[in-house]
């Protein structure tokens, strides 16, 4: 070592001066990985929102179903009026004693009767065809709707693994700025 004071206090100040830079540099780093997290944040955010929109979908989902179900109860109500004017109308076939106009004029009834039965059958069997299309056509849409949450699920994959890797950018910093802080000179 020389014994220049003038070349150790150059030699200090281009120390101090590289310690500054790398000060410098670390605290440009550190804004940078801020504005990064800021970024995904706000990601974070619109991923948030997009699972509230699918939540609000599927709970209208679920009222539609109930409608259906309900629909379906009204069918099955009419099925059942259906039935009891059925029995009756056996009932009243059972009883007939009377001349043969009159079992030809209760044979008409019944056939009008049956006429309107099949033509009510026949709408019933309009209006679940048109059921059955409306559930094929709400299974479509669960299948897209599970598409896009299996593409929300692979993208909040993505994000975790690049905070992983930010996380470890940081350890790596903190490791180098523990080091820098362990190199300073011992103020005097």
């Amino acid at each position: 070592m020389t014994s220049d004071p003038n070349l150790s206090r150059r030699g200090l100040s281009r120390r101090v001066d590289r310690l500054e830079n790398d000060t410098e540099s670390i605290y440009e780093l550190i804004t940078e990985v801020r504005s990064t997290q800021g970024e995904h944040t706000r990601r974070f955010e619109g991923m948030q929102k997009t699972l509230a929109t699918l939540t609000t979908t599927q709970d209208e989902h679920t009222r539609r179903f109930e409608g259906m179900q309900k629909t379906l109860a009204t069918l099955t109500t009419t099925q059942g009026e259906h039935t009891r004017r059925f029995e009756g109308m056996q009932k009243t076939l059972a009883t007939l004693t009377t001349t043969q106009d009159e079992h030809t004029r209760r044979l008409d009834q019944v056939e009008n009767s049956l006429t309107k039965v099949n033509a009510t059958l026949d709408q019933h069997t309009r209006r679940l065809d048109q059921v059955e299309n409306s559930l094929t056509k709400v299974n479509a849409t669960l299948d897209q709707h599970t598409r896009r949450l299996d593409q929300v699920e692979n993208s909040l994959t993505k994000v975790n693994a690049t905070l992983d890797q930010h996380t470890r950018r940081f350890d790596r910093i903190e490791s180098t700025l523990n080091e820098v802080v362990r190199r300073l000179p011992e103020p005097s």
